[in-house]
Formats: structure tokens, sequence, C-alpha cells
């Protein structure tokens, strides 16, 4: 088995000529990559080498974790109201091994909801590096179609039980960052903002795309419902010279809801997230997830079944701004000021 000591003792790899793509079960089963020898996700070296034993261990790259955050079923607050990461999903190592040419890891995870319900989990990911497509020569590329799973000891009432497998690629944050999502209608009414903040001021709207200003100090986050038949989302940085896309199919049965970090006073029906993107502030930090609806079987949730590809390119501003166009038929509106 590959082993790569700065993403722990416990991983495996894939690479192509350009970058390679991580596995780590020493951090809990996220995934990293790197692309012209630069780490493309936000990672925490010194977090890594020295995880805390009291509080959460948020070393970056692409993390798999149970959704919703808040609200009455969240998990990641106590009874008392207090923000939490469980055990199992902040600290517990991974099984790793290569099976068929896909990286794998697996973990079971006791998980307790704010409802009450207590719950074990098996956790497991499948990943596998793809190639990109990309007609300009100065622009290399690496991409990851990964297969995430949550499934329960037993069938749960949704009375009890509500949980969407959540993918959530960080990468590093700073001014110049700009998010953007493609959906099959009118913009606007693609967003859930039942998180933190305002978002508005930083939301830029086109006919079938928004974009999202992520240089703002403040913690904002948004989801894109999926309702809205939502295509993709991404983010170009034009600082580092980095754009990021992801995708995960529409799923027509199953149970979405809404994810948010809040005591979402309207319920966890009250929307159906798909995708979000979190802007961590003076964090330094910003995040593109992807979110797969609970499985419903004879009534009962019995797990959920995230499937999401990711596609990163490195290269000029400008050159990935014609990415955008060529690949994905975007064009961004408010990159401009940040092309020199």
């Amino acid at each position: 088995m590959a082993q790569n000591h700065l993403f722990g003792e416990n991983c495996v790899h894939q690479e192509n000529s350009k970058g390679e793509v991580y596995l780590s079960g020493s951090f809990q089963g996220r995934i990293f990559c790197r692309l012209d020898g630069e780490i493309v996700h936000r990672f925490d070296a010194e977090l890594a080498a020295n995880p805390s034993k009291f509080y959460v261990n948020n070393i970056g790259g692409n993390s798999f974790w149970p959704a919703p955050e808040g609200g009455d079923y969240g998990f990641n607050y106590d009874a008392s109201g207090n923000w939490i990461v469980q055990e199992d999903i902040n600290r517990k190592q991974t099984e790793l091994d290569v099976v068929n040419g896909r990286l794998t890891s697996w973990k079971t995870a006791h998980l307790r909801n704010r409802h009450g319900a207590e719950l074990d989990v098996e956790i497991s990911r499948q990943v596998e590096l793809i190639e990109c497509s990309c007609r300009i020569p100065t622009v290399s590329s690496i991409g990851y179609h990964s297969v995430d799973e949550m499934v329960f000891d037993q069938g749960y009432s949704t009375d009890d039980v509500l949980l969407n497998g959540w993918s959530l690629e960080q990468l590093p944050g700073h001014e110049g960052v700009v998010a953007f999502g493609v959906i099959d209608g009118n913009s606007r009414d693609a967003i859930n903002s039942d998180f933190y903040n305002n978002p508005e001021p930083c939301l830029t709207y086109s006919y079938n795309h928004f974009e999202f200003d992520l240089s703002s100090r403040e913690w904002m986050q948004i989801g894109i419902k999926q309702l809205s038949q939502p295509r993709l989302i991404g983010a170009l940085d034009t600082k580092r010279g980095f754009l990021i896309v992801r995708m995960t199919p529409i799923r027509t049965c199953g149970l979405y809801v809404n994810i948010a970090d809040n005591p979402q006073p309207d319920g966890p029906f009250s929307t159906a997230d798909m995708y979000s993107i979190f802007n961590g502030g003076e964090m330094n930090l910003y995040e593109l997830d992807t979110i797969a609806p609970m499985t419903i079987r004879k009534g009962l949730g019995v797990g959920s079944k995230l499937e999401s590809w990711s596609y990163i390119y490195h290269g000029s501003v400008p050159d990935l701004c014609q990415v955008l166009i060529q690949e994905y038929g975007i064009e961004l509106l408010t990159v401009k000021p940040y092309i020199v």
C-alpha cells in the first residue's frame, strides 16, 4: 500500500503526469490533491502533526460528514445548544485499501443527533483519479470521482433521524475568490440563505448562474436548492490561479433537507439543499459542498449515498476564464477586476 507521510502514515494515492489524489486514513478519510507540485486544498500541517484532544481537528481537504448541521435533527449541536463535532467524525481513523483501482476507506461511527436518536453508521469512500477536459495547453488539470456512503445499522423513522451525506471540499480563502453555481432557471430562486449573516451584498445574479464573492471577512453560507435543478458549483481563485468545479447528480428519489447551521424556525423541510458554499471569513478558508438525499425504503431511512466529481485546473486567470467558457458555458461577470 502506497504511503505519503505529508498526509499521514496511513495514506494511499493515485497520480498522473501533473498531480496526485490522496485518500488519508490517518486524517479521518479526507481527500487531498496536489497539482503542479502545489497542494490544492487547505492543509493545516501544524494541526495535523499535533491534533487536539479536545477541539475540532479541522485540517482541511475534502471531508465527509452527516447533515443537517443544525436544527432539531442536527448532528453538530448537543442538547444544550453547544456546537460540537462528534468523536468518530473528528478523530477516528479509517481503514484503507485499493479495490478495483479505487482508493477505498471505511470505518464505523456512533452518532447522536440533537433529537436524541443514537445510531451506528458504516462510513465508506471510494475515490479514483479522472481526467479533466481542457483544450488550453497552458492549463494543467486533475480530477477525481468519489462515491461516499453512510449505511445505518437499522432503518429509522424520519420522525427520529434525518441524515444527508455531505462532502465538504475545503480550500484556502482570501480576497479574489469568486464562487459560482449554474442552475436551470431563475438563479435568485435557487439560493437558501438560511445560514449566517446576509449574503445578498456578495451575490450577483445572471439568468442561469449566480456568483458569490468570497472576499468578505464575515462568515457566510448559502445552500443551492434541489428544486432549482443545479448543474454544478465552483470557484475561481484569482490569486493562486486555481479553478475548482464540483458536480453531483440530481436525485429524484430520497429525502433532501435544509442542512443549515441554525435553529431552522421553519423546520428541516423548509428547503432541500443539494449544494452549499461556505465562506469562513477570518478563518481564511472556503468550502464547496455536495449533498445527497437520505435513502428511504419501506418508509424508513437506511442511509445516504453521495456521488461527486471534482475538476481542478491551474493556470493564468484569463486562461481559466476560457476553460469556464469552453468546457462549462459560463462567463463570469465579476472577475474582470482581478484580471491583470
